[in-house]
C-alpha cells in the first residue's frame, strides 16, 4: 500500500494529543484501500477478544506501519509489535510501545 498523503484526511484532534482512547490511528477519512484494511483488521481484533478478552499482541499491518509513517513515526526495520485492548466493550485501543519512546511527532 501506499497512499499518496493528499487522500488520508487529518487526524482527529484527540487522537493528535493523545487523548482518544482509541490511540493515534484515528483520522476523519481514509482512502479506500487503506480503509478496507483497518476495517478487516478490526473485525480480526473484535473475533480474536472473544478467546482474549485481556487484550493481545500482534504484529503491526501494512495499513497501520503506512499510516504511523504518515504521521512522522520513525519505524523499525523490522517487527512493529501492536498491543490491542479495550477501553470498553465496543472501543479497541491500539498502542505501539516502542514510538511511545520517541518524541511525538
Amino acid at each position: 500500500m501506499t497512499t499518496p498523503p493528499d487522500t488520508i484526511g487529518p487526524q482527529h484532534p484527540a487522537a493528535a494529543t493523545g487523548e482518544d482512547p482509541r490511540g493515534v490511528l484515528v483520522f476523519s477519512w481514509l482512502p479506500t484501500d487503506l480503509q478496507a484494511a483497518e476495517d478487516s483488521r478490526a473485525k480480526l481484533d473484535f473475533d480474536t477478544r472473544k478467546v482474549r478478552p485481556r487484550g493481545f499482541i500482534r504484529p503491526a499491518t501494512s495499513a497501520e506501519r503506512e499510516l504511523l509513517a504518515w504521521l512522522g513515526y520513525d519505524l523499525p526495520d523490522g517487527e512493529l509489535t501492536t498491543e490491542v485492548t479495550w477501553a470498553s466493550s465496543g472501543v479497541r485501543t491500539r498502542r505501539w510501545p516502542v514510538l511511545e519512546q520517541e518524541t511525538t511527532p
